[in-house]
C-alpha cells in the first residue's frame, strides 16, 4: 500500500513537474515573440493573445488546484494557440519587409528620373548653348559684312568726295 502510494506520489511529481515546465515554456515563447516584435517594430494587434492567455491562465489555474494533467494539457494547447500569432506576426513582418523593398525601390525610381532630368536639364543647356554660339556667329558675321558695308560705302563716299573736288577745280 505504501509502496503504491509512493508511485503514485512519485508519479503526480513528475506529472507536477511536466505541467509547470510546460507553462514556464508557454510563458517563454510568447516572450520571445513581444521581444522578436518589437526588434523588429512590429504592432501586435490588440487582442492577438487573447486566447493563450485565456488557455495559460486557465493552465495556471489547474496546476494550483493540484490539476497537472489539465495543466499540462491546457498549457500545451496555449503554446499550439501562440503559434498561430507568430506566424501571423511573421507574415506581418514579411509584408512590411516588401514594402520598405518597394519604398526603396520607389526611391531608387525617384533618384533615376531625377537624374534624367538632370542629364536633360544638362542636354538642353548644351543645346542652348549651341545655339548660342550659332546665333554670335551669326551675329558676328553680320557685323563683318557691315563693316564691309560701311567700308565700301565710306569708300564710295570718298570717290564721290573726289569726284566733286574734281569736279569743283
Amino acid at each position: 500500500d505504501i509502496e503504491e502510494e509512493n508511485e503514485h506520489f512519485d508519479e503526480a511529481l513528475g506529472l507536477k513537474s511536466e505541467a509547470a515546465e510546460k507553462i514556464k515554456d508557454a510563458e517563454e515563447e510568447k516572450a520571445d515573440i513581444l521581444k522578436e516584435a518589437k526588434e523588429d517594430n512590429l504592432t501586435i494587434p490588440n487582442g492577438a493573445f487573447n486566447e493563450f492567455d485565456a488557455l495559460l491562465s486557465q493552465a495556471k489555474a489547474a496546476f494550483e488546484a493540484g490539476n497537472y494533467e489539465d495543466a499540462k494539457r491546457l498549457a500545451k494547447q496555449a503554446k499550439k494557440s501562440i503559434k498561430e500569432v507568430e506566424k501571423h506576426l511573421e507574415n506581418l513582418k514579411d509584408a512590411n519587409e516588401e514594402e520598405e523593398d518597394l519604398n526603396d525601390e520607389e526611391e531608387i525610381q525617384q533618384h533615376e528620373l531625377e537624374n534624367k532630368l538632370k542629364d536633360a536639364d544638362k542636354e538642353e543647356t548644351e543645346q542652348i548653348r549651341e545655339e548660342m554660339k550659332q546665333k554670335n556667329e551669326d551675329l558676328r558675321q553680320r557685323q563683318e559684312q557691315l563693316k564691309d558695308e560701311q567700308k565700301q560705302i565710306e569708300d564710295q563716299l570718298e570717290g564721290s568726295n573726289n569726284e566733286q573736288e574734281k569736279d569743283n577745280d
